[in-house]
């Protein structure tokens, strides 16, 4: 590793450093002073500072380092904001579904009895309840006021516990296909890794469920929207109960914990473990109503990913060319402050 950073300030901004150095012209001239080696590649770090760099007058530095910086600030604020509305899709499922805040409260309220072993939980509750500013939830409703046993312990009072087969769609994706079919541009395409890559066609337009099925990230899961496919070494599956949205069942799903994985040096998932795992459902309306309240976030999230591709490509676009001096920054602000 090495570090590179400006000595004076002023003589060179340090954002317009690091834009500098990963344009075009600047990556040519590593590449050119590389020192290639049979089995490892270096660059020489005592040689690094002759390495000729593009350095205009500082107030052009600033300038241009201000108009590709607000391209990647919007894009890093999309990011922090898709955390915010996962974290708070999980908050809610975890606390509906898991904790079952809702049907402890009603239990409570209704002076039904609370099992052992989510007495823990009810103390939270009680706490909660406590508190001059609790008010009833106006989903309260939709939930049970009591528990019962099963195999998995205390569940609510009528929720049942099902296989993914008898609740999903859930096959692999296409076996036929894999990255050496991605293309610069299309529609996005699911591999193991996650969304990678761009297809020339889609195989769903609908909201699915893509399980990485082998390799590191298996177990992993991605909630796909609009247009999609996904290719080899992956499972998709989605909801075929009219009361149970998808979200629900990615939530249910989410985490490598959950998937049965075999092997060791390469785990996968197969199929019929997948469509055998267990699932705790409601038998009321309350997963429906918790997909149509995430829905709104995931289609935020959607949004903010296909902008923030657009203002990466923007960004990508503009900084060799302002670097090298092609464009002047008066040429573009207003096209940048468009898109932020």
């Amino acid at each position: 590793m090495g570090l590179l950073r400006p000595l004076d300030p002023k003589a060179i901004d340090p954002q317009y450093l690091l834009y500098a150095y990963i344009a075009p012209d600047f990556q040519e001239v590593i590449r050119q002073r590389t020192v290639y080696g049979s089995t490892v590649n270096r660059i020489a770090l005592t040689e690094m500072g002759s390495f000729p760099i593009k350095v205009p007058p500082l107030p052009e530095q600033k300038r241009i380092a201000a108009v590709l910086g607000a391209l990647d600030d919007k894009i890093e604020n999309n990011r922090k904001m898709n955390e915010t509305l996962e974290a708070m899709a999980q908050a809610i499922f975890k606390s509906w579904f898991v904790d079952f805040d809702p049907v402890i409260d009603n239990a409570l309220r209704a002076g039904n009895p609370i099992p052992e072993d989510l007495e823990p939980k009810a103390q939270r509750r009680r706490e909660a309840m406590a508190r001059d500013s609790y008010k009833i939830p106006p989903y309260a409703h939709l939930f049970p006021n009591h528990f019962v046993d099963s195999r998995f312990g205390s569940i609510p009072g009528n929720w049942k516990i099902e296989k993914l087969q008898k609740l999903s769609d859930l096959t692999w994706g296409d076996t036929n296909t894999t990255k050496k079919s991605y293309v610069e541009s299309g529609f996005p395409a699911y591999s193991a890794k996650g969304e990678d890559g761009y297809l020339p066609h889609f195989d769903y337009e609908r909201t699915g469920v893509v399980i990485s099925a082998i390799g590191a990230n298996c177990g992993t899961t991605w909630l796909a929207l609009g247009k999609w496919s996904c290719i080899k070494n992956t499972i998709r599956f989605w909801s075929v109960d009219p009361n149970i949205p998808t979200e629900f069942l990615y939530h249910a799903t989410f985490g490598q914990a959950f998937w049965p994985r075999r092997g060791s040096a390469q785990p996968f998932i197969s199929q019929t473990d997948a469509r055998n795992c267990k699932i705790l459902i409601p038998s009321d309306s309350s997963a429906d109503v918790f997909g149509v309240t995430v829905r709104t976030f995931y289609n935020k999230i959607d949004s903010n990913q296909k902008e923030s591709q657009t203002l990466a490509s923007l960004r990508d676009t503009l900084l060799p060319k302002l670097i090298s001096g092609e464009l002047r920054v008066p040429e573009i602000e207003g096209l940048v402050e468009a898109h932020v």
